[in-house]
């Protein structure tokens, strides 16, 4: 979401660094939200995980088929979208095997995580609690993704001379 505020910029860069620490010398990557996902109508992703080659599609070699884990940043313009639309296509897509919300008013990561059975199971992680994205094998404190972020929230009472 290009233009966004600073909170959603900034848990935005967590997620994808605490993706990308947790993941270091393994197979999967985290890749940000440059990276095209593919479906013609679907806004970019605020962060994916891709497990081995990044495959494209025939249509379009820049833009990825396979992602495994998907994570949006929720934002009061786009919360309503990235719950529905979006994730109906996503939970479309076979790669897919976990979708995460991240809230940036509180501390709050909501996991949704395809099972065997092509069941979609839904989980909640607040503060204090450690995330576990089970398709990609990591875990990440709740803690240390929103370790400052709050701090970057601006002041209502203070002003920003132009």
């Amino acid at each position: 979401m290009s233009g966004g505020t600073p909170v959603h910029a900034l848990l935005q860069a967590q997620v994808l660094f605490q993706l990308g620490l947790a993941l270091r010398g393994r197979r999967c990557r985290p890749y940000g939200p440059d990276l095209r996902i593919v479906f013609p109508d679907l806004d970019e992703c605020d962060a994916v995980v891709i497990c081995g080659p990044v495959l494209v599609a025939d249509t379009d070699p820049q833009a990825a088929t396979n992602p495994t884990v998907v994570c949006e940043v929720l934002s009061p313009s786009t919360e309503a979208y990235d719950r529905g639309r979006k994730f109906e296509k996503h939970r479309a897509r076979p790669s897919v095997k976990e979708y995460v919300l991240v809230a940036q008013d509180r501390p709050r990561v909501e996991v949704f995580r395809r099972d065997a059975d092509n069941t979609w199971v839904f989980r909640t992680y607040g503060a204090g609690a450690r995330v576990e994205l089970a398709s990609i094998d990591v875990h990440i404190d709740v803690d240390d993704l929103y370790r400052g972020v709050f701090a970057e929230a601006p002041d209502a009472s203070s002003s920003n001379p132009a």
